[in-house]
């Protein structure tokens, strides 16, 4: 072989080798393209799907949010409605109690008032999740038990001004028989007039007769007073109960608390 085909052949091998190095270079390097395609790919899915679950996230975390706040909100006027109904049945209840006696039509129409107060009052309170008999409506504690401690007081607040002005004209009754009593003692005339005066009873059975209509009359009137004291009572408690339930119920809604 002369010196120039050995050049020639030489240089068709670097050639060769050029070339292949060069096809295995491109191969490598497209290999390492579509890995690097394939990489970004599979980052990019991932990415996508951590987006997603975050923004699943953010959005309860806003439903929660929302629902949180719609609740707040409705506690809020919850408390609000109830002090304003409080504050329309204590109105309603003095207004019966300053009525005019002798307006039959007036006295009716506010009793009829404090009812639909009544009513629409005790609609705010549903049933307790405990019940208890022995609950303190003062306590500044808590409002556990509660309900139906206030619904039955508002109960009877309305029984008590149904008899109210029936224990008034009882208690003018009675004193007026006490004091026709009390001069009729001092009176023979008086005496012997009185409708429960008897000529067969001897001194003393009349005397007898006397005291016992007297004791049964004061007991008659100390009942019906009872009666109307117990529904002035009552007010004041409801008007104190109510004060403090509201202040609890408006402390857990400030801290956002359900029970």
């Amino acid at each position: 072989m002369d010196v120039g085909n050995a050049t020639i052949i030489a240089a068709a091998i670097a050639a060769a080798v050029s070339l292949g190095s060069s096809v295995f270079a491109w191969c490598a390097a497209n290999k390492s393209n579509k890995a690097a395609a394939q990489s970004n790919e599979v980052t990019n899915r991932t990415n996508r799907e951590i987006a997603v679950f975050e923004q699943d996230e953010e959005n309860k975390r806003n439903e929660s949010q929302i629902d949180a706040n719609i609740v707040w909100s409705a506690r809020v006027e919850w408390i609000q409605n109830v002090r304003r109904a409080t504050a329309d049945l204590l109105t309603a209840i003095n207004n019966y109690i300053y009525s005019d006696e002798n307006d039959v039509d007036l006295v009716k129409m506010n009793l009829m008032s404090v009812r639909e107060k009544s009513n629409l009052l005790i609609l705010y309170f549903g049933p307790d999740k405990v019940e208890n008999d022995k609950v303190d409506l003062l306590n500044k504690g808590d409002n556990i038990s509660k309900n139906q401690h206030i619904v039955k007081l508002i109960e009877d607040i309305y029984i008590g001004c149904c008899s109210y002005f029936i224990n008034i004209k009882t208690m003018k009754t009675c004193n007026d028989l006490d004091s026709l009593c009390k001069s009729c003692r001092k009176s023979g005339s008086e005496y012997e007039n009185c409708n429960i005066y008897n000529e067969h009873y001897s001194n003393q059975q009349q005397e007898n007769e006397c005291s016992s209509f007297i004791n049964g009359n004061l007991a008659k009137c100390q009942c019906v007073a009872e009666q109307n004291n117990k529904l002035f009572s009552d007010v004041d408690m409801l008007t104190n109960a109510m004060r403090i339930y509201l202040k609890i119920e408006w402390n857990r809604t400030k801290e956002r608390k359900d029970n």
